[in-house]
């Protein structure tokens, strides 16, 4: 048998050194196909969606840290911004789109689901272009998927040629 070294926290196997970890290091790594910038003529850019969360976190550190991508987190509040950009270092901008979502909705004229999906949809694209440009790029070449819903849409329509996309949750669309 294999024994764990004391000197490890038995929580690290919950999260860098298990599932956790695997997710993030096989689906950034195998999946989204990073390159190193000696490899290409710029950096590549990444999205990664759910950015504060247990996966979304590992993977802006390996394509920040590792890769040398320039990195475009999404998280739901100011609090797991700030987190992913002053405290961790892994993001170079960050969207918050709970606080998007409460702007749409508090300016809708409709409570209509289908309308309000569009109305964000929209709205994410604008913030999705202007932190495009605040990194001086133009299109996403790895997309790390965690959410889906309008978030995946929108970046769709924002691929590079031979982009990657890696989906890894449907956080929208779970009850």
């Amino acid at each position: 048998t294999t024994q764990i070294p004391r000197e490890i926290p038995l929580t690290i196997h919950l999260s860098i050194l298990g599932t956790t970890g695997l997710t993030a290091y096989f689906g950034f790594i195998h999946v989204g196909c990073p390159r190193l910038p000696s490899e290409t003529k710029r950096p590549e850019v990444v999205l990664v969606n759910a950015a504060a969360g247990a996966v979304g976190s590992i993977v802006c550190q390996i394509a920040k840290n590792v890769y040398g991508c320039k990195v475009i987190g999404v998280a739901g509040s100011d609090a797991k911004c700030r987190l992913l950009e002053d405290d961790l270092n892994c993001c170079d901008v960050v969207i918050n789109y709970r606080e998007m979502e409460n702007e749409v909705t508090r300016n809708a004229k409709t409570s209509d689901p289908a309308d309000l999906f569009a109305l964000k949809s929209t709205e994410f694209q604008k913030r999705l272009k202007r932190v495009l440009k605040q990194i001086d790029a133009k299109s996403l070449d790895i997309v790390f998927d965690n959410v889906g819903g309008y978030q995946l849409n929108e970046c769709l329509s924002r691929l590079n040629y031979f982009a990657r996309v890696a989906i890894c949750g449907a956080i929208s669309g779970y009850n």
